[in-house]
């Protein structure tokens, strides 16, 4: 009896010890640097993020000091993924020419990870543009073609230009299927599509894309995937062939009707304009 009396006693001493140690988790210290000139952030936004399971995502977020510095308590749980980030108004994510990891402006955080870690931002708006400019891969049309026919191509989208629209323009229609092309980083997924199709995708990437010198690899994607919608239906035309063939005659049409105009004005008209067809 005097034994279970001291046991209950001394539980919720045990209980509070417990949840102390818990709850004193681990420090980690962000300092946030702008590479432009070394200097601290002030002000930054800070932002852990935790994700059980690969489902349950739960976010905190705090502001850098005069110092560049704020700092978050990480309880580490099972099956759980941390990271941080960072961001402010008028700064880009400085990126570096890694090839383990390109991205210096987030970095995962496990239970080994150093108390001080350093997240990078540039005051440099062009930064992420010039970067990006430097990595672009730049093919002819017909070595481009070869490569996308014999399932070699891998990527994103190349360095393309207005004058190589006529020669996208020559396989527009053609039915071959395809499974290697420019992949966007933002689509799950990617199934077989005809090289007529991703050839016309391409060329309304060049449509996006020309005039616009602060464009971003991303940004250059008319859509997650080479695939058409029919705007009435809001579905995509199981037709492939024969939507691909509408398609090309817009392209076509509207090619036609800007080739000898200037190219700031010809990308600013939609060739899919009036046909109830847009990319999905």
């Amino acid at each position: 009896m005097k034994a279970t009396f001291f046991f209950l006693l001394i539980l919720p001493f045990c209980i509070s010890v417990s949840h102390a140690q818990k709850s004193a988790g681990k420090k980690h210290i962000v300092t946030v640097i702008d590479m432009k000139n070394g200097l601290p952030v002030k002000g930054a936004e800070v932002t852990l993020t935790s994700i059980t399971e690969a489902r349950d995502v739960y976010t905190e977020v705090k502001l850098t000091d005069n110092s560049g510095k704020c700092g978050f308590n990480i309880h580490f749980l099972p099956n759980t993924e941390y990271g941080v980030f960072a961001a402010k108004k008028g700064y880009v994510g400085y990126l570096a020419m890694n090839p383990v990891k390109i991205s210096r402006y987030d970095a995962a955080i496990t239970h080994d990870s150093p108390e001080e870690i350093k997240l990078y931002l540039t005051s440099d708006s062009m930064h992420q543009v010039e970067f990006y400019r430097k990595t672009e891969v730049r093919y002819e049309i017909p070595d481009l073609i070869t490569l996308l026919k014999s399932g070699n191509f891998h990527g994103g989208i190349p360095l393309l230009y207005w004058n190589d629209i006529p020669q996208l323009l020559v396989v527009g229609n053609d039915k071959t299927m395809i499974s290697r092309y420019p992949s966007n980083p933002l689509s799950s997924s990617a199934s077989e599509a005809p090289l007529g199709m991703v050839a016309l995708w391409l060329i309304e990437s060049v449509r996006i894309a020309e005039g616009n010198r602060l464009i971003l690899p991303w940004q250059r994607f008319p859509s997650l995937n080479p695939v058409i919608r029919n705007m009435n239906d809001n579905d995509i035309s199981a037709d492939i062939p024969g939507t691909m063939q509408k398609v090309f005659v817009a392209y076509s049409k509207w090619w036609e009707s800007v080739k000898k105009t200037d190219s700031s004005h010809g990308c600013r008209v939609n060739p899919l304009e009036g046909t109830g067809m847009c990319w999905q």
